[in-house]
């Protein structure tokens, strides 16, 4: 049996295939494969890092026991930490009186700490009668989370939010995360805001190839009966808003790009802004816009609805649509240039029109030394 056993001590170093074990003191039996690591102890595993007091592991199975260790796990880029650490199996790891964090900063800015950690290989992680801790100081307890470890988009429910104030109460917003597709994603939200009432939200994001993409953000709530505003305005008790972002690429020469803000009046963003810059802005766009591009020729088509959300104003004067065509006709001497645009003007209450501009350019060049032209005279023609 002795045979079997191997003892080194002073700087120990054990190397299996993409394995480096280095320790102080190390004991390896042959006939089982278990090795007793003790001393300023370091397992490297790829661009996995270990260290350790003392450790037992057994390198046919990858089962075994750490003391006070601190691993570091390069794909999930996590750190954790515990009183022991027990290796179940590749990827799968039970730590008791541990805590874990993503943070690389010494000490983090935030970190879990529990009675029990578990990471499975599929990178899960749960907590055990832990908690959520900021800069140290303990802000929630959570008798059990499980929570994706790993930097892959996981579905599940995300982290609440919550709070209160003088003119809703107590608020819970609570949301769903879907990650059915790598180039797709969506979030649904129950936002639960006291006296006022409870709303839901859709928020989706999309990435369909090159140059395809969008967001659409949607949100919808009955307000309670009982609840009341100072003025009352043109606020209704079923309120909802709708954005959306997005771009749609035909082809390197031609895509479409539009942006809507809607909602039910002109209160909403200031009752239900999450940011400061929503609760205070003025006004709300919703536009489209059309490009195509020949060699030499450029069309555009664009949108646009401006509202005003400081008063109930109808005078407000859109530009549905605009319509631009340039195009540039190249000899040998001169160059011709149009420039055209229609606008349309329109309004609820007051005078509407139209607009047609076109600028005809005409460029004489002169050429003064055989490889450099030079631009000496100009006209150009404009009709309104």
């Amino acid at each position: 049996a002795e045979r079997e056993r191997i003892t080194a001590s002073g700087e120990v170093e054990l190397v299996q295939g993409g394995r480096r074990l280095r320790a102080d003191r190390l004991v390896y039996r042959r006939d089982t494969g278990q090795v007793e690591a003790s001393g300023e102890v370091t397992l490297r595993e790829g661009d996995d890092l270990l260290r350790c007091r003392r450790m037992v592991v057994n390198l046919r199975t990858q089962r075994g026991t750490v003391w006070d260790g601190d691993l570091f796990l390069a794909r999930e880029h996590l750190h954790v930490r515990g009183k022991r650490l027990e290796r179940l199996g590749p990827g799968c790891y039970r730590i008791v009186e541990g805590r874990v964090t993503t943070c690389d900063a010494t000490p983090p800015p935030w970190e879990f700490r529990a009675r029990q950690l578990e990471l499975t290989p599929e990178g899960r992680g749960v907590v055990r009668h832990g908690t959520f801790r900021v800069l140290g100081v303990p802000v929630v307890y959570v008798p059990y989370f499980s929570y994706p470890a790993r930097q892959e988009r996981k579905s599940g429910l995300l982290f609440p939010r919550f709070g209160s104030s003088s003119t809703e109460g107590f608020r819970l917003k609570e949301g769903l995360y879907l990650a059915p597709a790598p180039n797709y994603d969506a979030t649904l939200w129950v936002d639960h805001r006291g006296r006022r009432g409870t709303g839901v939200a859709l928020e989706g994001r999309w990435l369909w190839g090159e140059g395809r993409k969008g967001k659409l953000y949607a949100y919808y709530i009955e307000e309670s009966a009982d609840y009341r505003y100072q003025r009352r305005l043109d606020r209704e008790r079923r309120r909802w808003s709708l954005e959306y972002e997005g771009e749609h690429r035909f082809s390197e020469t031609c895509f479409l790009r539009a942006t809507a803000n809607l909602s039910s009046d002109r209160q909403f963003y200031g009752d239900y802004g999450e940011r400061w810059g929503e609760r205070c802005q003025e006004s709300a766009l919703t536009a489209a816009f059309l490009s195509k591009r020949w060699e030499m020729a450029a069309l555009c088509l664009e949108a646009r609805r401006l509202e005003d959300l400081r008063r109930e104003d109808d005078t407000t004067l859109q530009r549905l649509p605009r319509l631009r065509v340039d195009w540039a006709l190249p000899g040998g001497w001169a160059l011709l240039e149009m420039r055209g645009a229609y606008d349309r003007f329109w309004r609820r209450e007051g005078p509407r029109g139209h607009r047609l501009l076109l600028e005809p350019t005409l460029s004489l060049i002169h050429i003064s030394e055989p490889t450099r032209p030079r631009l000496i005279s100009y006209a150009v023609f404009c009709l309104k």
